[in-house]
């Protein structure tokens, strides 16, 4: 049987970047109490754990192995289907 909880690593990259981008819009944009943000934290760094290809999410390295510089975002937070929401 086909597992389709955020524990599978059947799920795209895609789709959990595009969850962890609103996770995290949601972290700095709602007045949360300490114990929601730990809980949505821990959270955030199991997912990256399991779906490595996220890690870009937050540490993104050319070629070279040097930093980019942080340009616009491409994420589209309006987009209803989280697989063309440019999350990575």
């Amino acid at each position: 049987m086909l597992d389709l909880s955020l524990r599978s690593n059947k799920l795209p990259s895609k789709l959990i970047a595009a969850f962890l981008k609103r996770m995290c819009q949601a972290l700095v944009r709602q007045h949360l109490r300490s114990e929601e943000k730990i809980k949505i934290l821990t959270l955030i760094a199991n997912l990256m754990k399991r779906h490595p290809r996220c890690v870009r999410l937050i540490q993104k390295k050319n070629k070279k192995g040097v930093d980019k510089k942080f340009g616009e975002d491409p994420y589209k937070s309006d987009e209803k289907d989280p697989l063309v929401a440019r999350a990575l």
